[in-house]
């Protein structure tokens, strides 16, 4: 029995003597193939930078040249090209950091830099290669092509980016989401608004608008005329971002579309043509305050004509201080903000708790005795 116990016991040592050996050469092993990579991508980074700021330094001098040629003839011309020699060959480790880094750098870039990072990619031939992998089998291959062609604001690469849009990885879904909106292409919006009212939607309507926002003003006629195109959710998420945008010129479309079929589609145009903030909807949005529309609407509409500051709503949105919580204390909120018109209706109407909530929140220097009144009455 003892030696049976002690042949076990030499076992178990052996073992845990092998195992104890075994974690320390994986350790060792593991530290040292991370140092040979951090030496290597060290090396790659230190012939990838130069060859980015010569980029830039093309394209900063070929500026200034122009710009001098320009002073001196009075014509103008220049050559235009910020590039003159293709970039020098090499090697793939090097020109996987290159891309790296100048995709990077191009994301923070605008103007003359940027498209001197983009003609260095190209001349490279890494444009055309990660426009090939966006169709790659190999999902990851497919993630870092979407992110390049996004940070590069590629235009041609639109067609691709939207064909990622059903991509069966969430994550090169978000990020084809996100480059359509870098690249500010007008073709983009129609893409980007179907997947609101695709039948089984996988991204959220925060990502999309948001990337529809940083498309900018090249969105907008393609945002108005989502307005009478696209489904609900593509018509909300338009006018939302319209709104965002500020844009004056959407307002005709905007008061057009204030007829929806959908409420929430209303809410959100209503909503969009206070922060636009012109007068001539006004008339329009003040039918909106109607009892036969739904409560969402008349809220949005009484905030909207708030912003709006048009004395003449004042006597609609009296209407409204009798009604519910929100909707009575929106209409209060809103004829605070009409100047003396508003001013006087509130007075008659201080024993109203929301007109008291109002004017103590925004404890107006310019109507004490009205705050006194109503504070006391609260």
């Amino acid at each position: 029995m003892v030696d049976a116990n002690g042949g076990l016991v030499l076992r178990l040592t052996v073992a845990l003597t092998a195992l104890v050996v075994l974690l320390v050469c994986t350790t060792v092993v593991t530290r040292g193939w991370r140092r040979r990579r951090e030496r290597a991508r060290t090396a790659a980074e230190a012939v990838a930078r130069p060859l980015i700021l010569a980029a830039l330094d093309a394209e900063n001098s070929a500026a200034e040249s122009e710009s001098a040629s320009a002073s001196e003839s009075g014509s103008g011309s220049g050559s235009g090209n910020a590039l003159a020699p293709n970039p020098p060959q090499v090697s793939p480790r090097v020109g996987r950091y290159l891309d790296s880094m100048a995709s990077a750098m191009a994301g923070k870039l605008r103007g003359g830099d940027r498209a001197a990072l983009v003609e260095l990619l190209r001349r490279r031939g890494s444009v055309d290669r990660a426009l090939r992998h966006c169709r790659s089998v190999f999902t990851g291959r497919r993630l870092r092509a979407v992110e390049l062609v996004g940070s590069l604001g590629l235009v041609e690469a639109v067609p691709e980016l939207a064909a990622r849009l059903d991509d069966p990885d969430d994550e090169v879904r978000r990020a084809a989401v996100r480059a359509l909106g870098r690249t500010a292409a007008p073709d983009a919006v129609p893409a980007l608004l179907a997947l609101l009212d695709a039948p089984q939607r996988r991204e959220s309507e925060h990502y999309i608008t948001l990337a529809l926002l940083r498309m900018g003003p090249p969105a907008v006629e393609q945002l108005t005329a989502a307005l009478r195109t696209h489904g609900p959710n593509g018509r909300r998420a338009a006018a939302k971002v319209l709104g965002w945008l500020g844009e004056p010129h959407a307002a005709g479309p905007l008061q057009a579309a204030l007829d929806d079929a959908e409420p929430a589609v209303r809410s959100a145009v209503v909503e969009a043509l206070g922060r636009i903030g012109l007068p001539a909807p006004a008339p329009a949005m003040r039918e909106l305050l109607r009892s036969d529309q739904p409560s969402p609407v008349r809220v949005a509409a009484a905030v909207a004509l708030g912003r709006l500051g048009d004395p003449r709503s004042a006597e609609a949105l009296a209407g409204l201080l009798t009604e519910p919580h929100l909707l009575a204390r929106s209409a209060a909120s809103a004829l605070a903000l009409l100047g003396p018109a508003g001013l006087t209706v509130l007075r008659a109407h201080a024993h109203v708790p929301e007109v008291g909530e109002v004017l103590i929140g925004r404890a107006d220097a310019e109507l004490p005795d009205l705050v006194t009144t109503a504070g006391g009455r609260s």
